[in-house]
């Protein structure tokens, strides 16, 4: 354990936090778009939402544990490929609304490592004081993501949308 705050462990932490909240934010904005491309209400097109949590919230349950006994690089390193995965098949399968909940799904899966290994690395490498400082940070950060995410989401919507 560091005598000090290790700012670069932190950083890094905090970027991670941020993967999850940006992946659920950015899609906001474009679910009128998405319903109207998939000719579908926009009460489904909000499934998309409810998947990724659905698939964001329980993995959280699996990922501390494994990463407890496999390391936390190797589990994060296999989260973010699931999240890769589910963002090639929404990319492969465009056409299809269903290919587009199953890579939300797959997001939602693979993400749910940043919320759990954030912490846990903070946790791993702070202590006392300065890790209830750590902490504050990845709280601010966990945060303040969601607010910017729509934005940043609308951003690319509007200029790189149809």
């Amino acid at each position: 354990m560091n005598p000090q705050v290790n700012y670069r462990v932190l950083a890094l932490a905090c970027l991670i936090i941020s993967i999850g909240q940006l992946s659920m934010g950015l899609v906001f904005p474009s679910l009128p778009w998405i319903a109207k491309d998939f000719d579908i209400t926009l009460d489904q097109a909000q499934l998309l939402v409810s998947v990724y949590l659905f698939g964001f919230g329980p993995s959280q349950f699996i990922y501390g544990p494994v990463s407890d006994s496999l390391g936390r690089k190797r589990v994060l390193l296999f989260g973010l490929f699931i999240a890769l995965a589910g963002l090639i098949s929404i990319t492969l399968f465009h056409d299809s609304f269903e290919a587009l909940v199953l890579g939300r799904l797959l997001q939602g899966i693979g993400t749910g490592c940043c919320a759990v290994l954030a912490r846990a690395t903070i946790r791993d490498s702070h202590s006392g004081d300065h890790l209830a400082k750590a902490l504050g940070y990845i709280a601010m950060a966990a945060s303040v993501t969601p607010l910017f995410a729509p934005v940043i989401g609308g951003f690319i919507n509007h200029h790189f949308g149809c």
